[in-house]
């Protein structure tokens, strides 16, 4: 199974985004991003607005916003996509993630 997160950053504006992408075959379930202690580094992932998403067909995607402090302390992190399908649940995928591209 393959599953993507990737960045998307309009730097004119504030509208920054982590885009959540199933690459691989079939639909991924409950799906949701886990990250390790952000908050304190000056990072905010509004994830409780979707997480987490029901179903995510094949080639479908879906975007969280993310805030960066003025003091964040640092900008690339380590993300763990956790998703539920057909070989079972709560598979795992970590990915770094550069939230200042």
């Amino acid at each position: 199974m393959k599953r993507r997160a990737t960045v998307i950053r309009d730097k004119n504006s504030d509208d920054s985004k982590i885009e959540i992408t199933n690459t691989g075959v079939h639909p991924a379930y409950n799906v949701h991003l886990d990250t390790e202690d952000i908050e304190s580094k000056g990072i905010f992932i509004f994830k409780e607005q979707k997480m987490p998403y029901p179903i995510l067909n094949k080639d479908d995607n879906f975007k969280v916003d993310f805030v960066l402090s003025h003091d964040a302390s640092a900008t690339i992190i380590v993300a763990k996509l956790i998703w539920d399908d057909g070989i079972g649940k709560n598979q795992t995928k970590k990915q770094a993630l550069d939230l200042d591209c």
